[in-house]
This record gives structure tokens, C-alpha cells and sequence, in this order.
């Protein structure tokens, strides 16, 4: 039977197919800090949606559309290309991307964002060159509806299990947040319509099954970006719909737009039925999030709006951009939000990884896409005008919902976007044709094709690697991590995070200077530069430590944990007045909104408190010490009532809490219990019985935390 497919279905365009099924699957996880990785199960989890090996996740995909072209391009003398004004633009973006590698402070991370983005390209070429102009876009867009539908029914699985505990529950269906999984699942929704519209009536109700579970999906991410999204562009599709198949009369038009009001009125009342269901006593459900209008929910977005401020700063600042994939580490910078890895937006994350020119370049190959897919529509039969319609309104809606957030740093949103892309030029009238290509440009392209993918599983496998050290520190096997050091040097020598894990490790100081000091070099974030000014102070070299966290602070000036750290080494060398400007300043960060607008409005950071303590233990004034305190408590308070709750439940689970566990959780209550105590003093000496009796009550109340964390 094997042998029978291979006859109909050339092996690139089984490829293309599998590849298209598979990026809803398993491209839904991004580049963060590599996670503990324990076993082969973690590894091969990856492929099923799990965050511990991503980056090899990412290669194995794009190992499909490589070795598609690569078979392609040894092999056929003609090769069917697109345009060539649209390929001269895309070929100018990816070549602005790899230009920015030169000069990113953070190589490593931007040649493996590079190669991501470059493997969007090769994609979009294996469609055009492998996929035909038959029945190949129609397969390949039904692979990837099937491949989201997966997804939405892992996403169903998900909530179902979730509803009786937890009703107002997001659900995530194996992908790195919600709202990247609205915007993989709007694809499928789109694509399951367009092929809806356009197949015979026996599959026409399939694929609008499919569709339903999509939409379903995406109400159950409760992203309102992409549920705003997707009503606008069903009624845009419907338009389209309704236009394209007037032209074989009222006959054509009556199922077509049936057939989509069909799916729509289905998918209203499977979302009503879902909200009543989860419906809880305290009001929540399925949408809670949607219909919030609290104060969390306004934080959040004022905390967009701010990342999207920080952005364009970070254009004005350096407009030939920070290196493509260099946000994460950039984005502080401006002193406006902290360290954020994805700017959530597209084009602006763009603009300031690699300048300006990034998002216009991509913005012009939208433009002249749209162009091609749009002309002579009336040339080509309905069915394929109506499928087209789907895949246009797919492209759209990625496009679209990448103003609010950076759709394209997600693998499966990314490879399955430019593979739309080529779908959609397929579909259309004029927009490719076939080229004899020289077989040296042949067999020069495909090796560099199967050696980006080489490059990739090389760069994935690294990856692994140091979720292995990390998971053999965890677990204290220090034999294990003894054995990781070799293979990882040989994967990741140049790689800044596996110098960091290095120096873990280290058997001695003089290995640990070197590895911290290598991983600064490599990779100078505010997170090396601390950890190796840690190291120097350590060692007594506290002018060194607060050089490197001077450095640090120029990356991100408001950073609360430098400025923490800076000030206890200048107390340290004697520069008392050092000391207490920096935590004069570490105190004024309170006043912007790096600190008020938070990304996780319940995890209230301390440092700043802190600080006020430090600096009411040396102010020999009363009412300025009370004050200090005061304000200090304040906040202490906050982070008891909203953050405490947070620790012991991801304590619970086993993890912490951004950062925060039940030992950072303890050292504080204590510290706060101590201060709180000083000051009803302070009051009752000052004549203040009413304050001090308040504030021995929220003694009481940071002492219980202790007594209950026991």
C-alpha cells in the first residue's frame, strides 16, 4: 500500500503534507531557558507539545520541508518558482536577518533564531516547487487542518479535565500560552472552512466538524485578541465566499454560505452550551476572562502597551537593531518594563531585533502576496477560488493578530504561515512558473538547504544537552553532570547558557572564574554579569563585581536586583554614600511603571522594600525612619495577600513561583515580622497607641505565614 502512495504522491509532496500535520503539534513552544530534561520521555514529549526539548523539536520539523526541497532540487531540471519580485524581497528579509548575527551581543542565540526564521523560507519554496498545482495545496492544507485539530481536541481534553476544579481554567493543548495557541488554532479554523466551502458535500461535513472543534478550542484559550480576530474574519470570508461563487449563480452561492453559517451558528451554540456548563457558583466559566474587567486584566494590557513603548525606544536608540532573537536580553534597556522574552507584537519585536527595514520588508511580501492571490480570481474554477478564500483568510488572521502579539516566534504558527504562503500562490492565476535551473545553482542550493537542516538538529541537540546538565544538577547527580560537560562543549562551545551550567559544575574556583567569565562574554546578560559579579565578590574582588553590574545596568537600568546587589558591594568597600544612592535610586524605580506595571500583576517584587528597610536602619531621624518603614510594610503586605498564595500553591506542585519559593518566602515574612514590630515601637513612642496596635496586627500576620509554611 506504501509502495501504491509513493506512485501517486511524489515523496516531497508526502513530505510537505506530514510537515504541514506535525507544526501544530509540536511548534508550539518557544526558545526560553532550557528546562531539566531527565529522559528519552521528556525528549520525545517535545514532539507532543512539551517544553523540555523544543529547539530539537523545531529541527526535526524542518527536517521535512529541507529534505523536500533538497530531493527537489537534485533531482528536477525544472523547478517551479514564485514570483520573482516576491522572492527578491523575501530573499533581502532573510538576507537583513542573517546580517544582524555581525553585530548581536548575543550570537549564539541569533544564529538559532536565524536558522528558525530561514527554515519559514525553505517551506514556502518546497510548497511552491514540490506541492503542483492540483490536488497538493488542497492536501496540503488538510494536513494542517487535521494537525490543529489534534490540537483543539487535546485543548477540549484539557479543559474537561480542569472544569470541575478550576472553570475560569485557560488551556494551553501543548503550546507555550493561550494566546499562541488562539492563533495556531485560528489557522486551522480557517483552513477547515476553505476546505469546507470548496469539497464535495460527503467531506464538506467532516471539515465542518473540524472547524467547530477548532473555534471551540479558541473560545477555550480565552484569548480575546483572537476571538476578536476570528469574528472579523469569518464575516471578511463570508464576503469573499459569496463573491467568488456568484459567478455560477445563486445555485453555487446558497451551499457555500450555508455551509459557513452552518459552522458558525453550530459553533455559538456549542460556546453557549460550554458557559453553562462551567458555569460555578462564584459566577466564573469558560469566558470568565473574556468578559473581566478587572484591575489584573487592565494591568495586563497597560503591561502590552508599555513592551510596545519599550520597543519603539529600542528602535529610536539603535536603529540597525540588537540582532535578530535578542529581545529577551534587550528589552530592559529602555527602563520602561523588565526583561521580557517576546514583545507581543510581530513587527515591532522585528523592528528592534533588526532594524526597521525587517518589518517593512515582511509587510512588502504580504503586500505583493496579496496582490497575486487576489488577481484573476475570475480565471479559476470556484472550488479552488473558495479554498483560496480559506487560505487568504488564514494568512490574514496570523497577520492580523500579530499586532498584539509575536505570532512568528512560534515555530508552528511560523512554518505554517509560509507554507500557507505558498499554498496561496499556487492557488493563484500567474504567481509561480516553472525555471530551468543550472545544475550547479541546483546542487549548490540543495547542499546548503540539508546543511542549514544539519545545522538545526545540531543546534537542537545542544539544547538537549543542557536540559540534561540541568536536569543532573537538579537531581545532585554530580557523576551525571560530570559526564554531560564533554558532549556539551563539543554541541555548545559557543553557546553562553551551557558556560553558565559549566560553571556549576566546576570542581574548582579557577574553573568557575573561567566558565562565568566565558558565559559574560558570550552572552553579557544582566544574569551573567551577576552571577559572575557574585563570583568576584566572593573572592574578594568587589571593584571587579561592581563593574560587571554597572555593565549590567546599562543592559537594563532599572533592573531591582542588580541595583540590590550594587549596593551591598559598595556598603561592603566602605562607599556608604555609594550605597545609599544606589538604594535611593533602587526606591525611585517604584515610581515607574517598570515597576507598577507588571507582566504577573500577583508577583510583587520585594527589592524595592527591601531597600527602604536598609535605609531606615541607617537614618537616625524617627519620623523619616517610620516612614520608611511604613512604606516598606506597605508593601510587604501586598506581597503576603497576593504572592504568598502563589508560592504555596506552586509549591505544592514542586516549582516556584517566578523565581520565589518557600525559603525566599520565609526569609521575608521573618525580615517583615522584625521591621513590623520595630515600628509599633516607633509609633508607641511617638504617641501613635491607634497605628501601633495596627501594625503589632500585621506583625501577627507575617508571623502566621511562618507558622503555617511549617
Amino acid at each position: 500500500m506504501a509502495e501504491a502512495l509513493n506512485k501517486r504522491r511524489p515523496v516531497p509532496l508526502i513530505l510537505l503534507v506530514l510537515v504541514a500535520f506535525l507544526a501544530p503539534i509540536a511548534g508550539g513552544q518557544v526558545n526560553l531557558d532550557t528546562l531539566p530534561v531527565f529522559g528519552m520521555g521528556d525528549v520525545l514529549g517535545s514532539l507532543w507539545g512539551g517544553p523540555e526539548a523544543a529547539i530539537l523539536a523545531h529541527a526535526l520539523l524542518a527536517l521535512l520541508p529541507c529534505t523536500a526541497l533538497a530531493l527537489l532540487l537534485f533531482k528536477r531540471k525544472i523547478i517551479q518558482v514564485p514570483n520573482t519580485t516576491i522572492s527578491a524581497v523575501l530573499l533581502m528579509f532573510f538576507g537583513l536577518l542573517v546580517g544582524t548575527i555581525s553585530y548581536s551581543s548575543f550570537r549564539y542565540l541569533s544564529i538559532q533564531a536565524a536558522t528558525e526564521w530561514i527554515t519559514y523560507g525553505i517551506a514556502f519554496y518546497a510548497v511552491i516547487a514540490g506541492a503542483g498545482r492540483q490536488r497538493g495545496p488542497a492536501e496540503i492544507v488538510a494536513g494542517l487542518t487535521l494537525g490543529c485539530t489534534v490540537v483543539a481536541l487535546k485543548a477540549i481534553a484539557e479543559y474537561v479535565s480542569t472544569m470541575a476544579t478550576d472553570p475560569t481554567w485557560r488551556i494551553f493543548a501543548g503550546w507555550v500560552n493561550p494566546n499562541a495557541t488562539a492563533t495556531m488554532l485560528l489557522v486551522g479554523f480557517f483552513c477547515a472552512l476553505g476546505l469546507a466551502v470548496s469539497s464535495q458535500r460527503n467531506l464538506a461535513a467532516a471539515w465542518g466538524v473540524s472547524a467547530v472543534l477548532n473555534g471551540v478550542a479558541i473560545l477555550l484559550t480565552q484569548s480575546k485578541g483572537g476571538l476578536l480576530v476570528l469574528g472579523f474574519f469569518s464575516v471578511f470570508m463570508l464576503c469573499l465566499v459569496a463573491l467568488w461563487s456568484a459567478r455560477e449563480g445563486l445555485s453555487r452561492v446558497k451551499p457555500a454560505v450555508g455551509r459557513m453559517l452552518g459552522v458558525v451558528a453550530a459553533l455559538l451554540m456549542a460556546g453557549l452550551m460550554l458557559q453553562v456548563m462551567s458555569r460555578s457558583p462564584s459566577g466564573g466559566g469558560a469566558m470568565a476572562r473574556v468578559t473581566d474587567t478587572s484591575a489584573t486584566a487592565e494591568q495586563s494590557f497597560e503591561f502590552r502597551i508599555n513592551l510596545w513603548r519599550g520597543a519603539v525606544a529600542m528602535i529610536r536608540e539603535r536603529p540597525i537593531g540588537y540582532g535578530i532573537g535578542t529581545y529577551r536580553y534587550e528589552s530592559g534597556s529602555p527602563g520602561i518594563t523588565p526583561q521580557t522574552h517576546l514583545a507581543h507584537q510581530t513587527y515591532l519585536q522585528l523592528g528592534a531585533e533588526a532594524s526597521p527595514l525587517a518589518p517593512l520588508f515582511l509587510l512588502a511580501v504580504a503586500g505583493l502576496w496579496f496582490y497575486h492571490v487576489f488577481r484573476g480570481a475570475r480565471k479559476t474554477p470556484v472550488p479552488q477560488n473558495l479554498l483560496r478564500a480559506g487560505v487568504i483568510a488564514a494568512v490574514l488572521a496570523v497577520g492580523a493578530h500579530s499586532l498584539i502579539d509575536s505570532d512568528f516566534s512560534y515555530y508552528g504558527v511560523g512554518l505554517a504561515t509560509f507554507m500557507l504562503l505558498g499554498v496561496g500562490l499556487l492557488l493563484s492565476v500567474d504567481a509561480v512558473a516553472p525555471e530551468n535551473v543550472p545544475a550547479s545553482v541546483r546542487r549548490i542550493s540543495g547542499a546548503g538547504v540539508l546543511l542549514l537542516a544539519i545545522l538545526f538538529v545540531f543546534l537542537g541537540m545542544a539544547d538537549v544537552l543542557k536540559g540534561q546538565m540541568r536536569g543532573a544538577l537538579m537531581a545532585q547527580d554530580r557523576e551525571r553532570a560530570e559526564s554531560i560537560k564533554g558532549p556539551l562543549m563539543s554541541y555548545a562551545g559557543g553557546d553562553a547558557e551551557a558556560w553558565a551550567l559549566m560553571a556549576q559544575v566546576a570542581s574548582t574556583a579557577e574553573e568557575r572564574k573561567q566558565a562565568l567569565e566565558t558565559a559574560a562574554e558570550l552572552g553579557p546578560s544582566t544574569k551573567n554579569l551577576r552571577a559572575l559579579a557574585r563570583f568576584q565578590a566572593e573572592q574578594g574582588q568587589l571593584p571587579q563585581a561592581i563593574g560587571n553590574l554597572r555593565k549590567a545596568l546599562l543592559r537594563d537600568p532599572n533592573n531591582l536586583l542588580s541595583l540590590w546587589l550594587l549596593s551591598q558591594f559598595q556598603e561592603d568597600t566602605g562607599d556608604v554614600d555609594g550605597s545609599k544612592r544606589t538604594l535611593q535610586r533602587l526606591v525611585a524605580v517604584e515610581e515607574t511603571p517598570y515597576f507598577r506595571i507588571r507582566a504577573l500583576p500577583e508577583l510583587v517584587p520585594t527589592e524595592t522594600y527591601e531597600g527602604r528597610i536598609k535605609l531606615a536602619d541607617a537614618e537616625p531621624d524617627l519620623g523619616a525612619k517610620r516612614d520608611l518603614l511604613t512604606k516598606a510594610l506597605a508593601g510587604f503586605k501586598r506581597y503576603r495577600q497576593m504572592t504568598v498564595p502563589m508560592i504555596k500553591t506552586m509549591s505544592a506542585g514542586g516549582t516556584s513561583y517566578g523565581g520565589e519559593n518557600l525559603e525566599t518566602m520565609e526569609r521575608k515574612m521573618t525580615l517583615a515580622t522584625e521591621k513590623a514590630r520595630e515600628l509599633a515601637a516607633i509609633q508607641r513612642r511617638g504617641g501613635d497607641a491607634s497605628g501601633a496596635t495596627a501594625t503589632d496586627a500585621e506583625a501577627e500576620a507575617f508571623a502566621g505565614v511562618l507558622e503555617s509554611s511549617k
